[in-house]
């Protein structure tokens, strides 16, 4: 593979990536990321890169940054939790590292390292917005974002990136009315990093904002942020100190005054959406799924239907069950002799035509929740069956709760839709 590798790096432009190492990889739901250490004009550099399902690149960044390159590294060499560090090479990564070396110029921050160094940048801190309030600075840039970075990305409070959900959590966090931006002296204690450090209620609705969301793009800035680069927070405790001084430099006056104390935050614990690996699943073979339509096989993928009793789900033959890459729930109960009767009913749910992701949106309704969006049709059989089955056992009401839904929707025409005109669902 090497001598691949090797051949790449001698057609790239000058000024692309070299040596890559450390690759970072998440993928689910349509978006992948992908994120290696490598060198640019002889410097080392970071390098972060998010692609759609077709394998387009959908935005880029480089990063310089000597502390952020030592961060990054000390993360590879201890392997985060749940092995995303990938060692082995495959060719879906040297085909993204060619379009990386076609289009890194183009990727934000690029330019910096065009002239064979970095260019001047501003002091930390020393940003001059005109709000009021500056703007947080994470220490790092997720491309694709406006927000979730350490630029001015965003000309306004309204404007959002490629990825608009993480980029409301990143705003909102931006917001937070206690922070100490780098270098800053404020609570009785100097900010001596370059990025700014958050009040700890502020660091927690952001982690909770990133989970509620709980795509790749979330959950690769919630690793990076509190796994990764292990950013600190503050708590703010009443002491007594001085609050009026003599000319002299003698106290005056003493009283309360509120204190910062840092705080090491726990690591980013996330349960990857239902269909999502940590890296990108083998495309199961075609004969796996039986009575499938044309253009169906993708959707039902990302859906993975509830696993009955004998471990086998009910989209899925065995045979596809036990692929690697997926995800299957472990279950302590022993196999029945035989498939259990619930399975055609399941089927039927994960055939239903009108569904709505998890944080998706489609026909003009958001689903909210982390779980799917059935029509009521749908869910109306698998209610009927369960009635005449007595109910769920233990595994299946635990799966239900899970993943499917317990609101349904329905879909109605507009009120001045004109007659012979195709139907738009409300």
């Amino acid at each position: 593979m090497w001598p691949l590798l090797c051949a790449l790096l001698c057609l790239a432009p000058l000024g692309a990536w070299a040596g890559p190492s450390c690759h970072m990889e998440v993928a689910g739901g349509g978006i992948s990321y992908l994120g290696f250490l490598g060198r640019r004009s002889g410097a080392p550099v970071l390098f972060q890169s998010a692609w759609d399902g077709r394998g387009r690149l959908l935005a880029c960044s480089v990063r310089g940054e000597p502390w952020l390159i030592r961060r990054y590294r000390a993360a590879c060499a201890r392997r985060l939790p749940g092995d995303l560090f990938a060692p082995a090479w495959k060719p879906a990564r040297r085909r993204a590292l060619d379009a990386l070396a076609r289009h890194g110029a183009a990727c934000s921050g690029a330019e910096s390292w065009e002239a064979g160094r970095p260019r001047g940048r501003r002091a930390a801190g020393d940003d001059r917005d005109p709000p009021a309030r500056r703007r947080s600075r994470r220490g790092w840039t997720m491309p694709g974002t406006l927000w979730c970075g350490a630029g001015d990305s965003a000309g306004s409070g309204a404007e959002l990136g490629i990825f608009q959900g993480p980029d409301l959590c990143c705003r909102e966090h931006d917001q937070c009315a206690e922070q100490l931006s780098a270098l800053e002296y404020n609570y009785g204690i100097r900010n001596y990093r370059l990025h700014t450090v958050s009040h700890c209620d502020c660091d927690a609705r952001f982690k909770q904002c990133l989970l509620g969301l709980n795509d790749t793009i979330s959950n690769i800035i919630g690793i990076t942020f509190f796994d990764l680069l292990e950013m600190p927070c503050f708590v703010l405790e009443e002491s007594e100190a001085c609050v009026e001084w003599h000319w002299w430099g003698g106290c005056k006056r003493y009283g309360p005054v509120a204190l910062a104390r840092l705080v090491q935050q726990s690591q980013y614990e996330y349960s990857p959406p239902l269909g999502e690996t940590t890296r990108p699943a083998p495309r199961p073979p075609g004969k796996g799924w039986k009575h499938s339509k044309p253009g169906r096989k993708h959707r039902r993928k990302k859906m993975k239907g509830p696993r009955l009793d004998n471990g086998v789900q009910g989209s899925q033959s065995p045979r596809e069950a036990q692929k690697p890459g997926t995800a299957p729930l472990t279950l302590n109960q022993p196999s029945p002799p035989a498939p259990a009767r619930s399975c055609g009913c399941y089927r039927r749910l994960d055939q239903c035509e009108f569904k709505i992701a998890p944080h998706e949106v489609k026909y003009q309704l958001h689903n909210p929740d982390s779980r799917t969006l059935f029509h009521c049709n749908c869910t109306r059989r698998l209610a009927r069956f369960l009635r005449r089955t007595k109910g769920p056992n233990e595994v299946e009401e635990e799966v239900l709760s899970d993943f499917i839904s317990t609101a349904c929707f329905v879909l109605e025409p507009p009120a001045d839709c004109a007659n012979g005109e195709e139907q738009q669902p409300e």
